[in-house]
């Protein structure tokens, strides 16, 4: 198999898209690009290097499916159906799209009231 020569502007978009992308991993990113694991990893190891940043300090970890803090119910409903239009606009493939489903019946079944209005969506209020 041939090596592939990247441009080196390609190369730091490719970086920027996975330090900016919360809980993305270098397979998910690299399948995108349509690059090797090993190579994005490279790419964002050297960056990271170049700028002086460890690995622990350069991207906080996001588990997926973690909440995001919020004070308040509404904000967490919006987060919730921006999270659900992002994941819609993607276009998913296989689970994904069950994921989508599951967080549209959580905002329609538990995080509305009767009245349209936000409820505490954990215990149907």
């Amino acid at each position: 198999m041939a090596m592939k020569d990247y441009s080196d502007e390609f190369k730091a978009d490719a970086v920027a898209l996975y330090e900016s992308t919360p809980g993305a991993t270098y397979k998910s990113i690299a399948a995108d690009l349509g690059v090797n694991r090993a190579t994005l990893r490279a790419w964002v190891l050297r960056d990271r290097e170049r700028r002086g940043v460890t690995a622990t300090a350069a991207k906080p970890t996001v588990q997926p499916g973690a909440a995001v803090p919020s004070d308040a119910p509404d904000e967490r409903i919006r987060q919730l159906e921006a999270r659900v239009a992002e994941l819609e606009a993607s276009e998913p493939p296989g689970w994904a799209g069950l994921a989508i489903e599951a967080l549209k019946i959580a905002l329609g079944d538990r995080a509305r009231g009767e009245d349209g209005t936000a409820g505490d969506p954990w215990t149907r209020q």
